[in-house]
């Protein structure tokens, strides 16, 4: 009987061990810890929200001008002006009779008409047409774009805008929007082979889906006679 009560009080701490609760140190959200006898819940922290810009339609994107912030290094399109709609509009002056009497007598004329586009080649030097075209102002007019290339004008003038970028894009210099009273317009600069300069400018008149597409190319020494003829036919778009 005496060795049982020794035994007994030699495994007493045993069952006083075993009973014991188990014990947590948990840490709480705000960073301070709380002991306790059960297991630690896991929480989740919820990420902090951010103000995040919806991502621009890549194929959208794709088929935007660009422009460049410095002449070597042509980047992204500033975004156009907007417009107000007022209703519809006349159309240009380009569509009245007589309109040829507003260019220069001494500039030799080349004009090809189409149902698509009404092309015009204007210069001070003789050349026999298109492909002999190396000097002067070209005016490219697409009447009702959505009729003659199931889209409207802005859409076709980014079509001619990316294949020049594409046909000159070693020698670009310069693309940006620029401010116009009636038309959206935009511009691409940029190196032709020889050396000569050549600006291309895009006149969308969304109100009748007509577009026109004005090119000058000229070296640096005749640049500013080229542009002044230029101004004088924008002017009477």
């Amino acid at each position: 009987m005496a060795m049982k009560g020794v035994l007994f009080l030699l495994l007493l701490p045993l069952f006083v061990d075993a009973k014991a609760p188990q014990v947590y140190r948990c840490q709480q959200a705000d960073g301070s810890v709380v002991i306790q006898d059960r297991r630690c819940l896991v929480t989740h922290t919820r990420p902090a929200l951010t103000d995040q810009k919806p991502q621009q339609n890549r194929h959208e994107a794709a088929r935007q001008p660009a422009i460049s912030p410095s002449p070597q290094l042509p980047g992204r399109l500033a975004r156009r002006p907007a417009v107000k709609k007022s209703g519809q509009q006349a159309k240009s002056q380009y569509f009245s009779l007589g309109w040829e009497r507003f260019l220069p007598a001494n500039w030799l004329l080349v004009k090809n008409e189409s149902p698509f586009v009404h092309l015009w080649l204007l210069s001070r030097r003789t050349f026999a047409g298109m492909n002999d075209f190396s000097e002067g102002i070209k005016l490219a007019v697409y009447p009702s774009t959505h009729r003659s290339y199931r889209q409207g004008a802005f859409g076709h003038a980014l079509d001619l805008y990316h294949g020049i970028r594409e046909q000159y894009q070693a020698s670009l210099l310069d693309s940006q929007f620029r401010s116009h009273e009636r038309f959206k317009v935009f511009n691409i600069k940029y190196r032709l082979p020889g050396g000569r300069l050549a600006l291309t400018e895009f006149f969308i008149d969304e109100h009748n889906n007509d577009l026109f597409v004005l090119t000058i190319q000229s070296d640096n020494q005749k640049w500013r006679s080229h542009e002044q003829l230029a101004e004088q036919i924008i002017a009477r778009l």
